[in-house]
């Protein structure tokens, strides 16, 4: 998902999405209505549902990645991994995709070599994954 770069380039456009994301974070919004105010709303329909289906081949790639990553014990490639998929939680405005992101990211780098407590975060995350997914490809 190298082709795609979504940061705010201006003070203007980023004051847009402040009033929002402070308004959902307030009402305390499920995972599934996270999503349906960021920019992709925005974006005509075609574009849309090409960049939702890249978007999700390129989780799923990266859930594997993870999971081979855990394996074979390389703690630096998930934490590499778990930051694209933050990336990907931003582009759709899931606050929780960015917070388990973290979460595992943490125990990531608390692990070392004990692969062990990685197991059971790495599945809701999977979990998490697979329900946005389903959200967005109902779109």
């Amino acid at each position: 998902m190298n082709q795609c770069l979504i940061k705010p380039v201006s003070i203007a456009q980023l004051t847009r999405y402040v009033p929002d994301l402070r308004e959902r974070a307030q009402h305390g919004k499920t995972v599934v209505e996270q999503t349906e105010y960021t920019f992709l709303s925005n974006l005509p329909d075609a574009k849309r549902f090409d960049l939702i289906h890249e978007l999700i081949a390129t989780n799923e790639t990266d859930y594997q990645e993870l999971e081979t990553a855990l394996e074979a014990g390389n703690f630096k490639s998930m934490q590499n991994t778990l930051h694209r998929l933050k990336g990907s939680a931003r582009i759709i405005g899931s606050d929780d995709l960015w917070t388990q992101c973290e979460a595992l990211e943490a125990a990531v780098m608390s692990a070392n070599v004990n692969r062990i407590p990685l197991i059971q975060p790495l599945t809701e995350l999977k979990k998490l994954l697979l329900n946005i997914h389903q959200m967005l490809s109902k779109r």
